[in-house]
């Protein structure tokens, strides 16, 4: 009767197996018959800012993983040339952390004062990586925040908003939002006012070709990290074959969803995007 029972058991194990397997299979097809799709042509004007991204990112991610110290103030001082070219005032906000100084890059068309609201536009200028000698120069996260937001910056340097907008661009996010942090408590010491922020992490991500990158498994240390690295993986894979190509996520807490729907309302109507709104107690 035992004997019979681990027959059974294992029969159900291998068929289970089976059936996992066949659907990593054609989730893997999906993927890659997604990811060859032909993208149809774009327009003159948006070519052009299409340029103007690609070649920010070429030029933000040529140096590397942008972990340590002197590639984080490299990212900075890059920034704070592009931001003075479009015509904003800006300045690089010291912090200390860890026996070192971290810049922060805060850009503004106004002074920044305690008798005005801003709102806040925010994405982080640092990468991480289990193994930053070889790759993590954050293309995804978050270079394409960086420099959406640097175009965004572009496309509002002479509009005029109900609000002013202070653009920010955190170090050290990556390592337990120390930049975000240090700027809040500057802020709160100015008694300066934010009805609203907005954070742009990870808005622009390669088409996976296939199911797993092995090389960004087998470049973690340990076998827990590298199970998570498999998971990760399979889980975006899992969601870009459910939400399809272009979407964005617009996440918020509670208390926000006013902002969530009104972020997500706009990137419908003027982007033509697909997006998919997350309210919950542990966003942001």
């Amino acid at each position: 009767m035992r004997h019979a029972r681990s027959k059974r058991l294992v029969a159900s194990c291998a068929f289970l197996s089976a059936l996992a397997l066949l659907g990593l299979l054609s989730l893997d097809l999906a993927l890659r018959r997604d990811a060859s799709r032909t993208p149809e042509p774009a327009g003159a004007d948006e070519e052009t800012t299409r340029d103007r991204l690609r070649d920010a990112l070429a030029a933000l991610v040529s140096s590397g993983n942008r972990e340590a110290g002197e590639r984080q103030w490299e990212a900075a001082r890059w920034l704070l040339s592009r931001l003075a070219e479009l015509g904003y005032e800006v300045q690089i906000q010291q912090y200390e952390r860890r026996g070192e100084r971290w810049p922060n890059v805060v850009a503004s068309r106004v002074p920044l004062s305690a008798a005005t609201e801003h709102v806040v536009a925010m994405a982080h200028l640092d990468s991480v990586s289990g193994d930053p000698q070889r790759r993590a120069p954050g293309a995804d996260d978050d270079g394409s925040g960086v420099t959406v937001l640097l175009e965004v910056a572009r496309a509002l340097r002479k509009a005029g908003t109900h609000r002013p907008i202070v653009f920010c661009f955190f170090s050290n996010e990556e390592g337990g939002s120390l930049g975000s942090q240090a700027f809040a408590s500057w802020a709160r010491r100015q008694k300066l006012r934010f009805p609203a922020a907005v954070n742009v992490d990870v808005v622009g991500y390669n088409r996976p070709v296939r199911l797993l990158d092995w090389s960004a498994v087998t470049a973690q240390t340990g076998w827990r990290a590298r199970g998570r690295a498999v998971w990760l993986q399979v889980r975006n894979g899992i969601t870009a074959v459910r939400t399809g190509a272009d979407t964005l996520l617009v996440a918020g807490r509670p208390p926000n969803r006013g902002l969530v729907d009104r972020v997500a309302d706009s990137l419908e109507r003027v982007g033509g995007l697909s997006v998919v709104r997350r309210v919950r107690g542990d966003c942001g």
